[in-house]
């Protein structure tokens, strides 16, 4: 027999150890890298809106967005033409009577810039939205929140105007209701 088919007892526990080795370097990625991107993805930066944003309001007022400091907010982009809005219209106003009878927060309603006033005045009122409802005609606020360009799209903005999370297509109420909990 040859030499070279047969490993000493040493050269075996070598590989041994080795394969060992490379196994749980294998599985320790498999954890780790995945949980590093859920830590990245959890952790995303938001932008900071300027104090002296001005919002238009379908009533034809003009609200400067650092009026909305010192409660919670939720800031909901829309359109008409949306089909996940136009089905969440009814659950935001249960949300907004049920949740805030205490009025400890706010909700204001963005409609997107490519949306017809006269069509956001018509739902705004045929549904009788009780939360104040803007234009953002020009794109300020969308820009002022990273350019939205999708609806629906939310956001949760602290006391102090700090947004601290962002919300995309149709929004869970049971878990806006407890990340608002969290920061009131």
């Amino acid at each position: 027999m040859s030499a070279g088919l047969y490993l000493d007892d040493s050269a075996s526990s070598s590989l041994i150890r080795r394969k060992k080795r490379a196994i749980l370097l294998v599985a320790l990625l498999l954890v780790c890298v995945p949980l590093a991107l859920l830590l990245v993805r959890n952790h995303e930066s938001f932008p900071s809106v300027p104090a002296d944003l001005q919002l238009q309001g379908i009533d034809g007022t003009t609200t400067q967005w650092s009026s909305f400091r010192g409660k919670p907010l939720i800031v909901k982009f829309w359109a008409t033409s949306c089909v996940i809005c136009m089905q969440q219209l009814e659950g935001w106003k249960q949300f907004y009577r049920a949740s805030n009878a205490g009025n400890e927060f706010e909700i204001i309603s963005l409609a997107m810039y490519h949306d017809r006033p006269d069509d956001v005045i018509e739902v705004s009122r045929q549904r009788d939205l009780p939360y104040p409802v803007f234009f953002d005609l020009l794109k300020q606020a969308a820009q002022a929140f990273g350019d939205v360009l999708a609806t629906p799209t939310t956001f949760l903005v602290d006391r102090d105007g700090t947004v601290v999370k962002r919300y995309l297509g149709r929004v869970d109420f049971e878990q806006l209701a407890l990340d608002l909990q969290q920061i009131s």
